[in-house]
């Protein structure tokens, strides 16, 4: 064997282990590091054997799915939240004028999905190249997680991760507290009627409530006694008919940073110098079971997820065996039905809660032309027949602004609306769009600018 031949066999023997290369002396490409961690503030225990899956996203294209830059999946073996996680990636990937997320969630060993992130968690931003980042998980509904020792993820006298200590008592009183008067900061107080209602109750590190036809769940710390300080929560997003106080209600509760017992009373202040006063919340009334229907048992509705029980004006969707699908809307004093012609004279069974059409239903049942949703952050938008509705802050902002007549070019059509204070356009493309989470197909692409913010998804006309 020649010399010259020799060599080139070790350079490639060498290379393979990564030992040779040209003058630079085989240095590896540089790579981005992504640190932080995973968790939830669900005080539950995860199975052994569940694992946790962090992904490193290029969200930029709301029409397409997102790419992936790095992933990493750990199994639990055991421990609990938080877990730590480092995702390498190669930076020459990264562009200055893209959009990019981390996501996580956490499945059983039957990949059953357990926790998973609900909000937008931007990285690598203004050209970062490392990071590190905290990604607070929701649970989604799973089965698999089950109370710790003494009710904690880690056990008794366990921190949770909002830094309360497990099993420790609350010194917020107990029960459903309704809103009877709020003091705006410099104000003088306003009573607040009975209807529609604004209540919260707290409850081991929990707080919910309802913020007129919309349920809300958070969490919450007490630093100290009579100090509080609320961690970022989750509304439905259901339009709430006549006047409304909800968005500010709910401003208010997120900013909430202390309580007072005053007799019979309840006072949260927020803000500087706002608060909201709050007295005992009476057991409402039982509402009637309506009688069966004459087409099938109805079962009850898989709920959307922890936070999705409104009390008022619930829409549900039913599919039945046979390739039929019809909507009830039940609330105080209402009960309807809305079923295609060939339901009658028939009976249908097997029928079971669809709870992904509810929101679709109920925009067509209020007379919207088109509804779009959107992720990161999460949106909606309705287009009626004189006005735009848009919901944005997971239901803590909702502009709904009139538009004039819509400009339509080929298959695109825009609304323009203004109110003096908020600027919305909406912007439908018919297209085929895949929604940027879940990968499903919809018939139409959306883009909402509302005051010089853009967002981008799909929707479909109802």
């Amino acid at each position: 064997m020649s010399a010259r031949l020799f060599s080139c066999l070790s350079c490639v023997a060498l290379a393979a282990l990564g030992g040779c290369g040209g003058s630079g002396g085989g240095a590896a490409a540089p790579q981005g590091v992504l640190t932080g961690s995973v968790l939830y503030r669900e005080r539950m225990a995860l199975p052994p054997d569940a694992q946790i899956e962090v992904r490193l996203e290029d969200v930029t294209r709301a029409d397409a799915p997102a790419d992936v830059l790095a992933e990493q999946t750990t199994p639990a073996n055991g421990k609990q939240v938080p877990f730590p996680f480092e995702l390498r990636y190669a930076p020459e990937r990264i562009q200055a004028n893209h959009r990019y997320s981390v996501r996580a969630s956490i499945r059983a060993a039957n990949g059953e999905l357990m926790f998973t992130t609900t909000s937008h968690h931007p990285v690598l931003e203004r050209g970062a190249a490392n990071q590190s980042v905290t990604i607070l998980l929701q649970r989604a509904g799973g089965a698999a997680a089950q109370p710790g020792p003494g009710g904690g993820a880690a056990g008794a006298g366990a921190p949770d991760v909002l830094g309360n200590a497990g099993g420790a008592a609350s010194s917020l009183p107990s029960g459903t507290w309704r809103l009877v008067a709020i003091q705006r900061p410099g104000g003088a107080e306003e009573a607040v009627a009975g209807e529609p209602r604004y209540t919260v109750a707290f409850l081991d590190g929990r707080l919910t409530g309802l913020a007129n036809c919309n349920r809300y769940t958070g969490g919450y710390q007490e630093p100290e006694p009579g100090k509080l300080k609320v961690a970022p929560m989750a509304t439905t997003l259901m339009a709430c008919p006549g006047a409304s106080i909800a968005d500010e209600f709910l401003r208010a509760i997120g900013g909430a940073t202390g309580y007072e017992l005053r007799g019979e009373r309840l006072a949260l202040t927020y803000a500087d110098g706002g608060t909201l006063t709050f007295a005992r919340d009476e057991p409402a009334a039982a509402v009637a079971t309506p009688p069966d229907a004459a087409v099938a048992a109805l079962p009850a509705p898989a709920p959307e997820s922890p936070a999705s029980a409104p009390e008022v004006a619930r829409t549900f969707v039913y599919d039945c065996a046979g390739d039929l699908s019809f909507t009830v809307r039940t609330g105080p004093g209402e009960m309807a039905l809305w079923a295609p012609k060939s339901l009658g004279g028939q009976r249908y069974v097997d029928c079971k809660s669809n709870p992904r059409q509810a929101p679709w239903a109920d925009a067509a049942r209020r007379g919207a032309a088109f509804r779009a949703l959107g992720n990161e952050p999460a949106w909606s938008l309705e287009i009626f027949a004189d006005r735009l509705a848009v919901v944005t802050e997971l239901g803590a902002r909702r502009a709904e602004l009139r538009y004039a007549a819509p400009a339509s070019a080929g298959a695109r059509t825009t609304y323009r609306a203004s109110d003096g204070g908020h600027e919305l356009v909406a912007v439908v493309e018919r297209r085929t769009c895949a929604d940027s989470m879940s990968g499903e197909a919809f018939d139409a692409a959306a883009t909402v600018t509302l005051d010089g913010a853009t967002l981008r998804g799909c929707g479909r006309f109802l």
